[in-house]
């Protein structure tokens, strides 16, 4: 789950706090920091659904579910279920995306 985090993490302080990991911790909200407003909520939802390769209905976009680090990462996992390692399309927590290829693998492989 580290791994998880860690992705959701950076991509949060890359984009709302200016690379400054201070601003952050994994219970602040934010939506009552002000780190993310409206606009922000779409850019965290589009990255979830390009990262981990789920979707996210409308009844999905509630601050239980997208207010902070712990609140996304219980999100993703809720979305994938705890079958993902034996999902050939589910996220497994513990795998390193950013040593992965961008390309595509024939899906009959995986």
């Amino acid at each position: 789950m580290n791994t998880l985090k860690t992705e959701i993490r950076d991509f949060i302080i890359r984009n709302y706090c200016f690379n400054q990991s201070a601003l952050l911790s994994d219970d602040t909200s934010l939506m009552e920091s002000g780190l993310v407003d409206s606009t922000g909520v779409l850019e965290l939802v589009s990255f979830l659904e390009e990262t981990y390769c789920l979707a996210v209905a409308a009844e999905d976009l509630v601050p239980e579910n997208l207010d902070s680090v712990n609140s996304l990462v219980s999100f993703v996992f809720k979305k994938v279920g705890t079958a993902a390692p034996h999902n050939p399309n589910g996220v497994d927590p513990d795998v390193d995306r950013s040593t992965q290829s961008d390309q595509v693998s024939d899906p009959a492989v995986i």
